[in-house]
């Protein structure tokens, strides 16, 4: 009944629902097709697409709302947290019949949730009928499933508050616009309209939930780190990122203390570069390392650049830093999506030991070709003879991250300790001096990290900047010294080492 003091001959369904949900709405909406097929047709269902011009929304809404007997909710609860227009409709919708039951005492209006796990906050005090299926019902097929369904449907249409609904359904339409037949022949269309609520349209309605639930992701994991930042439109001359530049994480937690415990966090850039210089330690390159992939990234003919390297505050690993997507529209805004890939560990292959001198032979030769010949881009002669000082800052700053690259290789295969360097050097080593070249090496390493931390916030033009390039020099000299004694005194005994294991493993001839 229409609560406008006036009988209406049709039965009036509005359907609620997120804009999400719209695979769900139309598979409603078919059954209600149906079930209008079996009585006098005179069930309307409809939705706020079906609302004319002329009025604004709200408003039309608001009548469509009135001249209602039932307010069908569908919801699936992945409709956007933000905002839920289906909310203000149950609530408008429940203002109606408390008012009918202040004027009449009683009203016909009802609301009916159907919902896939669990029903929406806003309709806990009303019927809600469950139309979620479980993961083993979605992976018996389609076919499988719906003989699962009828088998299990029970002989009475109340017992299942599908069938019920839509039985009640036309029962009120018959109500409304009854047959002019005699009680035998309305019974028997009675028993037949319960024969194809249940053998019909009910199984038809379930196997549109069935295709709308397969399609849905029912869980989505990112792995990796990934923060997406959202760039406002440039002004002109612009250097930098600006610190209103919008920061949102998802994934793993690989820098989760500069976001917090959240699973989905959102900050600006600059309360993330306030957050990030508390932890960003030893050598203080992370917020580097995005200004410099983002930079690259969206500046017109610079190449993009993959090899930023940032350790983990959070677990100490190594991650790389990529960019591999970016959105720029019309107004200027730009959308940046950065990854941080954990760099891979090394592979054990046989023997613990024999893989430790493997291990560091290689690393050794990759230390030499960097850092110790003369035409290495990292040599220390080549690098003094650079005039431009960003030049050599992106060069100081290479050079650490090339090292620390190097070192995370060497924790990878254990060589950092005391068991490696007993593996690694001569039998007839004297354990003392080993301990102080390694000593020598150490403190050198320490000082040229010192040192290069000192120089990554300083601009290149800067007094200060000038002083601590001076400092950069005479460590890297130090450093240098002390490394070039390992590599070459320890790198012949590994290969000494390796040739005996060699021979060790021979068979008789």
């Amino acid at each position: 009944m229409s609560d406008q003091g006036v009988m209406q001959e049709q039965v009036r369904i509005f359907c609620s629902y997120a804009r999400e949900d719209a695979d769900f709405l139309q598979a409603f909406l078919k059954g209600f097709s149906g079930i209008n097929e079996l009585v006098n047709h005179n069930i309307i269902s409809f939705y706020d697409k079906d609302i004319g011009f002329g009025l604004g929304i709200n408003d039309s809404i608001e009548k469509a709302l009135e001249q209602s007997d039932i307010l069908v909710i569908l919801y699936t609860g992945i409709s956007k947290k933000s905002y839920s227009y289906t909310g203000w409709e149950v609530g408008y919708f429940q203002a109606l019949i408390s008012r009918d039951i202040k004027e009449r005492g009683e009203s016909s209006r009802r609301i009916v949730s159907f919902f896939v796990d669990r029903p929406p906050a806003v309709t806990a005090a009303v019927l809600g009928i469950s139309i979620g299926l479980e993961r083993d019902e979605l992976s018996l097929g389609k076919v499988a499933y719906l003989t699962k369904v009828m088998s299990e449907l029970p002989e009475r249409i109340d017992d299942n508050p599908i069938t019920k609904f839509l039985f009640e359904v036309t029962q009120l339409a018959e109500k409304r616009a009854p047959s002019s037949v005699d009680p035998n022949t309305s019974m028997l269309r009675g028993a037949e309209r319960i024969r194809k609520i249940k053998e019909e349209i009910y199984p038809a309605l379930k196997g549109d939930i069935y295709d709308c639930i397969s399609s849905r992701i029912a869980i989505r994991e990112v792995e990796q780190l990934l923060i997406k930042f959202e760039l406002p439109r440039s002004e002109a001359q612009a250097v930098g990122l600006p610190d209103d530049a919008l920061l949102t994480h998802k994934g793993s937690s690989a820098l989760g203390s500069l976001f917090g415990s959240d699973d989905e966090a959102a900050t600006t850039w600059g309360a993330f570069k306030q957050q990030a210089r508390k932890i960003d330690q030893p050598f203080g390159t992370i917020l580097f390392a995005i200004e410099r992939a983002l930079e690259s990234a969206v500046e017109v003919g610079r190449p993009v650049d993959n090899e930023q390297v940032v350790r983990s505050p959070t677990d100490g690993k190594l991650y790389r830093v990529i960019v591999t997507e970016q959105t720029e529209y019309y107004d200027g805004r730009r959308a940046v999506y950065l990854w941080f890939i954990p760099i891979l560990s090394w592979r054990w292959l046989g023997n613990e030991e024999t893989s430790m001198l493997l291990g560091f032979i290689v690393l050794a030769a990759k230390y030499r070709f960097l850092f110790l010949e003369e035409k290495s881009e990292y040599a220390i002669e080549r690098a003094k003879k650079l005039s431009d000082m960003n030049e050599i800052k992106e060069t100081i700053i290479s050079t650490l991250r090339e090292l620390v690259l190097i070192e995370e290789e060497a924790r990878a295969l254990k060589l950092d300790g005391a068991k490696a360097m007993l593996t690694i050097v001569d039998r007839n080593a004297d354990m003392e001096e080993v301990s102080r070249h390694m000593a020598a090496y150490e403190a050198a390493r320490q000082e040229v990290e010192k040192s290069a931390n000192a120089i990554v916030p300083l601009n290149p033009a800067s007094e200060a900047f000038g002083k601590a390039l001076a400092d950069w020099w005479s460590t890297l000299e130090v450093f240098v010294d002390a490394s070039r004694v390992v590599n070459s005194k320890y790198t012949v005994s590994a290969l000494e080492n390796l040739k005996l294991r060699f021979v060790d493993t021979q068979k008789p001839a």
